[in-house]
């Protein structure tokens, strides 16, 4: 194992050993606003701000677009300073710009058997997210080429579930058999990325209007400390980097009217070429 490797599972098991000190009763769900933001801090200071490069920040909050439609309340949204930065922030809470947000990760204590819970309410958020949020008819009209064509101004949607508990995780039956996997996943194709640490993680490598969704999954293995965990957090760095790379190269080489878009109360004036749908 390199140094490198030994460093990754040595700052995913301390997130994963502070979300356990909270595994109390009381506290089951994630239900505690505090506790649940604890976590997110953890997640974010030190995880996240590690991988990260300086020009990608991260907060929380709401996600908005041209016509001020609002996303729900986002655990953790990592966003492109160089694109656009919050219209409001303070304290790591904030509101973003449509644009500017590269990937979404919500927090969780437990990702368990029924997906009427964890996994289902964070699909719920991803999929309005993208058909409610990144609709074209939420944008200026000069923009909504890029919303019905390529799919680099939709952002990646993803969900950890931290905690540890055999009578509510998922059950060892998931991790084995790949038909329950299958079932246990079935209508969710909006979260692009999916883990429970220290048991299973899930990617679907397509975009979500492919159907059927096709996700490849990692099981905990006790030889390989936390991969399941290490692949997911390196899967949302990469992708979150090339996501914002193309971005930049569609959205800055060009004049845009980017404060405009969202303060004026006209019809914004765009320079830029309607792109083919």
């Amino acid at each position: 194992m390199t140094l490198i490797q030994d460093n990754a599972i040595r700052i995913i098991e301390d997130l994963i050993k502070k979300s356990e000190l909270f595994s109390t009763k009381q506290n089951d769900g994630l239900e505690n606003e505090s506790v649940k933001g604890y976590l997110r801090e953890i997640f974010v200071s030190d995880v996240l701000n590690f991988f990260l490069p300086h020009h990608l920040g991260i907060g929380s909050g709401i996600i908005i677009n041209h016509k001020g439609q609002q996303s729900n309340q986002t655990d953790i949204i990592i966003y492109d300073k160089r694109i656009l930065p919050p219209f409001i922030y303070g304290g790591g809470v904030g509101i973003y710009p449509a644009e500017s947000v590269i990937a979404t990760i919500e927090v969780k204590s437990y990702l368990r058997d029924s997906k009427a819970q964890e996994l289902e309410e964070a699909e719920k958020s991803a999929r309005k997210l993208h058909e409610e949020i990144y609709n074209k008819d939420g944008f200026d009209e000069s923009c909504q080429g890029y919303i019905d064509g390529p799919s680099f101004l939709k952002p990646i949607c993803a969900v950890i579930g931290l905690r540890q508990d055999d009578k509510l995780a998922i059950s060892k039956k998931l991790l084995i058999n790949n038909e329950e996997s299958r079932n246990y996943l079935g209508g969710i194709k909006y979260l692009s990325v999916i883990c429970h640490a220290k048991q299973y993680s899930w990617i679907n490598f397509d975009r979500p209007e492919y159907s059927p969704p096709n996700y490849t999954g990692w099981k905990h293995d006790t030889g390989n400390a936390l991969q399941e965990t290490i692949r997911f957090i390196a899967l949302i760095i990469d992708r979150t980097r090339t996501l914002s790379e193309r971005r930049l190269d569609e959205f800055l080489n060009q004049h845009w009217d980017w404060v405009s878009i969202y303060t004026r109360k006209q019809r914004a004036s765009l320079h830029l070429n309607k792109p083919p749908n």
